[in-house]
Order: structure tokens, then sequence, then C-alpha cells
């Protein structure tokens, strides 16, 4: 009974719910009422229950049901209920400004926020970075391996909500010389 949800950030909801007797803890979760997903089973026997769940995409209506099981192996669940995610509204890239040498990784974090400039999380993982093209070098993930000196953009793509930050990437040492006439 008394199953609620608060949408805390974007990417999280809480989920609480009582029992009359001591019992475990699980959320069956989804996009549908089939749910497919499900957190892991918290064995501590208890009538008040507590479950976040994390990962979930913004502006997104989710199906879930609690499930309990009591020392006896009896097991109860709820009915299907639903809520919505948060929307973000911006996102910002860090750092925001960086220098390095060639050849080094630098590794970018984005962050959502919603309108109100609440911050609802990491959206690192879902976040595509770029870089001014001409600047060469590769990407893994979020993290940029620097191949030519120069002033460049970094851009942080997330759901449509861009965010950019400087990379400046200063000349290396030498690495050899060239001495002219090389024949006299």
């Amino acid at each position: 009974s008394q199953v609620s949800s608060d949408n805390i950030p974007v990417l999280r909801s809480h989920l609480t719910w009582v029992n009359p007797e001591a019992a475990t803890s699980q959320v069956e979760y989804g996009l549908t009422n089939q749910y497919g997903l499900a957190t892991a089973l918290d064995v501590n026997l208890v009538t008040s229950h507590s479950v976040n769940l994390a990962g979930l995409s913004p502006n997104t209506t989710y199906h879930c049901r609690v499930k309990s099981m009591d020392a006896s192996n009896r097991l109860g669940q709820s009915g299907d209920y639903t809520f919505t995610t948060n929307t973000a509204s911006s996102i910002v890239i860090s750092p925001a400004a960086r220098t390095i040498m060639p050849g080094i990784g630098q590794a970018y974090t984005a962050e959502a926020f919603d309108q109100f400039n609440n911050r609802l999380g990491d959206v690192t993982s879902s976040t595509v970075f770029s870089i001014t093209p001409e600047a060469g070098g590769s990407w893994a993930a979020n993290v940029y391996t620097s191949q030519k000196a120069g002033a460049w953009t970094v851009t942080g793509n997330y759901s449509g909500l861009t965010d950019t930050a400087a990379l400046t990437v200063n000349l290396g040492p030498a690495h050899h010389i060239v001495v002219s006439p090389a024949v006299t």
C-alpha cells in the first residue's frame, strides 16, 4: 500500500511503499506494463520500503510495480503504476576550458539541468562529443586525444541540447631538429 514516486532528477526516481509485515524490496519497471527491467532484490526484511531507480531517460513515462516477499516466502506485488521523469532544458559540459599538449587525452562530462537550473543528473554516457574538425585527434566515448595545436571548440550534444567548451592545444616539446643546409 501507499506506493508513491518522487522524481528526484531526470535520471532517477524514488519509490516508496509499506507492507503490513516485514518483507524484501524489489521494483520492476519499463516503458510498458510488461516492464523488462528490475532493481536488485533487497533481501532486508522491512515494512517501509524505499528504492531508487537510476539511468532513466528525461521526459519519459515509465510503468512500475513493487514486489515484496515475507519470511514465509509469500510474494506480494502492487498493480501497475506510472510516473514521468522531468525534462532537461540545458546541459553543461566540463571542463569549460582546458589547455593540453598534443597526444594528451582530455575527459569531458555532461550534466543536465531543468528550466529552473536545477541539476538533473549526469548525462555523460548519453552525450555525443565532437571537436572542431580541423583539430584532428580522436574520441573514445567522452575522452578526446588531441592532435593539432590550436584553439578549438568542443561541443556536447544531449537530446538536442548543446553546450561548448574551449580546448587549447599548445605546441608540444621539440621532437627533433633539422639543420639546414644538410650538406655544405
